[in-house]
């Protein structure tokens, strides 16, 4: 009988105290299978990372960490530049979680996308959706701060000026705007060619080039069309029509050319001018700011990239 009763209590206590084992153990495999993807994630094995979130992502459902792995998922996707991937995954966090912050870093890594795809319109039409939806005045500013500089890469620093105008106040500090905004205003100084220029001085061989400093381009220009229209001339003169006339024709292209080609180099030339004076602009004006989130505060970092 006590032999009885004793296996009973045993086994009473051994029932009680198996579910919380177990729980223990599930506890410990999705908090250590979580970190085993984030320290791949980390040691950029963002092909393993993937793997191992979305495997966490599956046997684990309910986890509070859920949501942070379909974003490490999506921006393992994006480091991998695997970009329709990424696309889709962070569509999928803002679909289901906004407005949490990892819902609105989503918008800034979408608008990050189409800016790598040249897809600079949906970049920034991306960034104002994300305006229209928010309450926070901070992920605003930093929206609008990055349009300002998606219209700079373009060359649209009118517009770029507007967007940076957009911030609140409170920001602009933080952003620097005051530097960035007299360096701005020197847009107007970028030493351009004038197209008109290089039309008229076109007329004499390679000089339109020549006004854009493609020297080598002017010095060949210069050599094949006088030397055209030295044959063409030799031709008619020695009584030799229709070659001077077949020659004559052949230089009328190489003198179009010669015209829309000065044109077409004005255009390289303030294109390279432009790029300059933004290389300049960054690397004087620091560019890139995130997010650092933390429960229901928002803290702006310098360490966004586009």
């Amino acid at each position: 009988m006590k032999q009885t009763i004793t296996l009973f209590i045993l086994l009473f206590i051994y029932s009680g105290t198996l579910p919380v084992y177990a729980k223990t153990d599930v506890n410990a495999d999705t908090e250590s299978l979580f970190k085993y993807a984030d320290l791949c994630f980390k040691n950029r094995e963002f092909q393993i990372a993937v793997y191992e979130f979305k495997r966490f992502i599956y046997l684990f459902p309910d986890s509070l960490k859920k949501e942070e792995a379909f974003f490490k998922t999506g921006m393992a996707y994006f480091n991998l530049e695997k970009h329709e991937k990424a696309k889709d995954t962070f569509n999928h966090i803002i679909d289901k979680y906004y407005p949490s912050h990892f819902a609105m870093e989503s918008y800034f890594y979408l608008s990050r996308i189409y800016y790598k795809k040249d897809m600079y319109y949906r970049a920034i039409s991306n960034l104002h959706d994300l305006i229209l939806i928010c309450d926070n005045i901070d992920t605003k500013d930093l929206a609008y701060f990055n349009i300002g500089w998606i219209y700079i890469d373009q060359g649209f620093f009118e517009k770029a000026k507007k967007s940076f105008a957009d911030i609140s106040p409170q920001n602009k500090k933080k952003f620097k705007l005051k530097t960035l905004s007299i360096k701005l205003e020197k847009h107007n100084f970028i030493k351009r060619k004038s197209t008109k220029t290089a039309a008229a001085l076109a007329i004499i061989p390679g000089a339109g080039f020549l006004y854009c400093k493609r020297y080598q381009d002017a010095f060949v220009s210069f050599l094949l069309n006088t030397g055209l229209i030295f044959a063409a001339y030799e031709s008619f003169d020695n009584d030799l029509n229709a070659l001077g006339a077949v020659i004559a024709f052949t230089e009328f292209g190489f003198y179009a050319g010669n015209i829309f080609g000065s044109i077409s180099s004005t255009h390289k030339y303030n294109k390279i001018a432009e790029k300059k004076f933004i290389s300049t602009l960054k690397s004087s004006h620091i560019p890139d700011i995130s997010f650092n989130f933390k429960k229901n505060r928002v803290l702006l970092s310098l360490t966004f990239n586009f």
